[in-house]
């Protein structure tokens, strides 16, 4: 029989942790979050954004779990360490979709304001999205809000 210590490495290797592993919805999710500076009203905005996406085929209570679950830890002090894990784990066009509809969500209640947008640049660098793609994004939000 192996030692203590052997199990524990085993048993380790097969738990992973809520930011590994991440699918192509946790990134969108996390990063909507994460621009949305998510409480209760934005994580149900967000919910109902993920529910009409495309890339969102599971069941809604599913899709609420796993905004429940990202909005949790990321209040928990883990915000940049979720957006790091969605740079690790996604391929540069599902970033720019993470950021596009992190963009959505942020804009759910029709303002842009300073803020947001500095937070949104932030990501924007976290994500390691270029700045031609960034600036075109924005640009487009800054026009429909004359600002």
């Amino acid at each position: 029989m192996g030692a203590p210590e052997d199990k524990q490495n085993n048993l380790t290797a097969f738990q992973s942790g809520p930011l590994e592993d991440l699918t192509i919805q946790d990134g969108l999710i996390i990063s909507a979050v994460y621009a949305a500076h998510a409480d209760t009203e934005k994580c149900n905005q967000i919910k109902g954004l993920a529910q009409k996406h495309p890339l969102f085929v599971e069941k809604p209570e599913d899709t609420s779990s796993r905004v429940n679950k990202f909005t949790n830890l990321m209040q928990g002090g883990q915000s940049l360490k979720a957006v790091e894990a969605v740079t690790r784990s996604l391929k540069p066009a599902h970033r720019k979709q993470a950021f596009e509809f992190a963009l959505e969500a942020a804009l759910a209640d029709g303002v842009f304001t300073e803020k947001k947008k500095k937070t949104l640049l932030t990501l924007a660098t976290k994500l390691a999205l270029d700045n031609e793609f960034v600036d075109q994004k924005l640009a487009t939000i800054q026009d429909k809000s004359g600002r």
